[in-house]
């Protein structure tokens, strides 16, 4: 059982952005990172999270006394406020409201349950030259659920794709390496230190692995999430880029605008967001500075129109 099930919070159908044609994603609990960005926050933990959409609270305050921790409470506007530091995230309140504005985001699913998701749209990926992409999260952290999955819908002859930061052991991933068909991974700062600093973890192990799938021969697409602050000096984008081209020269480069669309889910779960408000995507000039940086490295810099040129 600990092979075949696993921890889900998403299943996305009809994903155009998680590797090659049209695809479901499938986003996997649990990650080893902490990177001060995160798009998925609801992904970090390897158990359920509690989420509260205030915009659905009818105030009806029956979650109150369900909470076996009473870190529930009224709050001055007519809602509610949770004891993050309190919660345990049982979802006693999330069985009891009767306006779903309390959700547990993730839950338990069978590698037959989600490869049934998936396999729902065979057609598409035949059409499209789509498949299926495991992301999260961090799909590697549970490593033996990710091959029953994949190995399940390779039996069908469905494309697949991991989108990883590569923090994880290689034992881990050689185990759903074999099928896998394209790897997607963020390289997101060259320097160690500072990405010890912005990830809490040095990317030592990360660079390991990959130098081990470009020699290895996989198909490989890189992402260079382009942080405001962080990741976007010329520096870090030049040192990627010699990186990649270095390990393997035909292997893609993509950059990836900055996204802050992620505050929402930030106030869902009770987090703080890390960026102002007035922190925003980069402009069309700003990407294209950006590509020139990384094209003057002799990277294959790869933009999204080119997406059926993916190997698959």
């Amino acid at each position: 059982m600990e092979d075949t099930e696993g921890m889900v919070f998403d299943i996305r159908r009809f994903s155009i952005h998680d590797g090659p044609g049209i695809r479901t994603a499938v986003f996997l609990k649990g990650c080893p990172l902490s990177c001060l960005w995160c798009q998925n926050p609801e992904g970090i933990e390897s158990g359920p999270r509690l989420a509260w959409f205030r915009n659905k609270c009818i105030s009806c305050l029956s979650c109150v006394p369900s909470c076996p921790r009473q870190a529930i409470s009224p709050d001055t506007e007519g809602g509610i406020q949770v004891d993050r530091a309190t919660c345990d995230s049982c979802g006693a309140c999330a069985e009891v409201c009767p306006a779903r504005a309390l959700v547990m985001i993730g839950g338990r699913m069978s590698a037959d349950e989600v490869a049934a998701e998936i396999l729902k749209d065979e057609l598409f990926y035949d059409v499209s030259g789509g498949g299926a992409t495991l992301t999260g999260g961090e799909p590697l952290a549970q490593p033996r659920f990710c091959r029953e999955i994949l190995s399940r819908v390779k039996a069908r002859d469905v494309h697949t794709a991991v989108e990883t930061s590569l923090q994880a052991d290689p034992e881990s991933l050689s185990l759903v390496s074999g099928k896998t068909d394209l790897f997607i991974v963020d390289l997101k700062l060259d320097d160690g230190a500072r990405h010890a600093r912005a990830t809490g973890v040095s990317n030592t192990l990360i660079k390991k692995n990959f130098t081990l799938l470009s020699l290895g021969g996989a198909d490989i697409l890189v992402r260079i999430p382009l942080i405001p602050g962080l990741t976007t000096d010329s520096d870090n984008l030049r040192k990627i880029g010699d990186f990649v081209n270095a390990t393997r020269a035909d292997i893609p480069v993509e950059l990836i605008n900055f996204n802050p669309l992620a505050r929402d889910k930030y106030a869902l779960l009770g987090r703080a967001y890390p960026f102002d408000q007035s922190v925003g995507r980069h402009t069309a000039e700003e990407m294209t500075a950006f590509e020139s940086v990384l094209a003057s490295t002799g990277a294959r810099l790869w933009r999204r129109t080119e997406r059926m040129e993916l190997p698959t």
